[in-house]
């Protein structure tokens, strides 16, 4: 048995996954005396003092928020915490009660995992977690919040909202715990789980205290493909103004340093995202300037060493497909003949193909039938020694859709082009 979490969350453990199942607004359960007593006393009594240093959030702000993810150093029972983790017997458990299997714990310097303490006036605002640990290639699919507050009065705020969907308040769902100390809450991380909490108001002889909880974040290598939408950070959604702001309301001086709170928070988070944008279209552009060069480079194999190519070539991908219209000019350093065209149509890929071209002011045309495979196209030229010429291909189908974007919708490949002298 696990000697980190407490016998009653071993002895419910099958109750806690029929829970998790089907609890709203999305997959969670809170335990309470979820660990061990002595553990949690433990937690408690050893946690770290509030550190200025490491009170920077992910905006490079410093605030009232203290993570400490070197959960080794902190103290023994932190220590008890970690090698529970890092042997698997806490995640064996937790894989019982959320039915994901797999799950490996994000370690220490996990974007934000640790111990968390939260100073008066701070709050957490609704957000989806990041979703992906593009360090070591892995989903993020489960938090576990145990909360160290001994005490703790749900009215001075800090209690853990789960929300349906807070872009829309007429449907939202939400549900609220308080961080009572040794309560867990365990919750799916995905594209519908918005959590965070309010603003922490203590009275007046509690300023003393603050929110202390331990995060731990689980990952997995796979997740459900329904789940996946695409590599994301954390997405917030700020607070409403206060609900006293109403048509005829006195302002009064509490209510206009909530409203001034929020909207500079507001214009710090556009300030931000401005830069963002700024810095990453530098970056867009300086990436697609490499991209149009390597395009530039890539040619069809050419073969024969009659011609050799002249300006860019229109309609090629670096991978062989061709676009509806490709072409590509040469000059022809010894008389050409004949050029062949090797092309091929996917198997996946069968429809009705019309493949028609000129080279030089030849022209040809190729009707295929429900066709897939390898096609070779042979056309007689006449092209003098010193020539300029093109060779111009353009491909119809009856496919229904595109099969790649970019132009690659014909789902045909040019293979190769071979050059016949005089």
């Amino acid at each position: 048995m696990n000697a980190i979490i407490s016998k009653s969350s071993h002895e419910n453990s099958e109750l806690l996954r029929t829970q998790f199942e089907n609890n709203t607004p999305f997959k969670h359960i809170c335990v309470d005396n979820f660990l061990d007593q002595s553990i949690s006393d433990g937690l408690i009594s050893e946690f770290p003092s509030f550190s200025n240093d490491r009170a920077v959030n992910e905006f490079g702000q410093y605030g009232a928020k203290d993570v400490n993810w070197e959960l080794q150093q902190i103290g023994p029972h932190y220590k008890a915490v970690y090698d529970s983790l890092t042997n698997g017997e806490f995640t064996r458990w937790l894989s019982s009660v959320t039915g994901i299997e797999d799950l490996v714990w994000g370690g220490e310097s996990t974007y934000g995992g640790g111990t968390h303490e939260n100073l008066n006036d701070a709050e957490l605002d609704i957000h989806l977690d990041f979703n992906f640990d593009d360090r070591n290639q892995y989903h993020r699919r489960i938090n576990v919040l145990i909360y160290l507050n001994p005490e703790w009065d749900a009215d001075w705020g800090g209690s853990l909202e789960l929300h349906k969907d807070p872009r829309i308040p007429a449907t939202n769902e939400i549900k609220a715990f308080p961080p009572f100390a040794n309560r867990a809450v365990i919750h799916e991380t995905n594209d519908h789980s918005w959590h965070g909490f309010r603003r922490i108001k203590l009275p007046q002889d509690k300023q003393h205290l603050s929110r202390k909880s331990l995060a731990l974040y689980f990952y997995t290598k796979d997740r459900p493909q329904e789940e996946i939408r695409g590599n994301h950070t954390t997405h917030y959604i700020h607070w409403p103004l206060p609900d006293s702001f109403q048509t005829g309301a006195e302002v009064t001086r509490e209510m206009y340093q909530d409203i001034h709170r929020l909207i500079s928070k507001r214009d710090s988070f556009i300030n931000f995202f401005h830069d963002k944008e700024v810095e990453q279209a530098a970056t867009i552009k300086h990436l697609s300037h490499r991209f149009n060069d390597l395009l530039d480079r890539a040619t069809p194999p050419v073969l024969g060493y009659v011609s050799r190519q002249v300006g860019k070539q229109i309609g090629f991908f670096e991978d062989g497909w061709i676009a509806p219209r490709f072409s590509m000019g040469f000059v022809a350093e010894r008389p050409v003949r004949k050029v062949k065209l090797r092309l091929a149509v996917p198997d996946n890929h069968r429809a009705n193909y019309v493949i028609e071209g000129r080279i030089g002011d030849t022209p040809f045309e190729v009707k295929k039938s429900a066709f897939s495979g390898a096609i070779t196209i042979e056309c007689k030229a006449r092209i003098d020694k010193g020539a300029d010429f093109k060779i111009v291909i353009k491909t119809k189908s009856d496919l229904e859709s595109p099969v790649g974007g970019d132009q690659r919708d014909i789902a045909i490949l040019l293979q190769q082009i071979e050059f016949e002298h005089a």
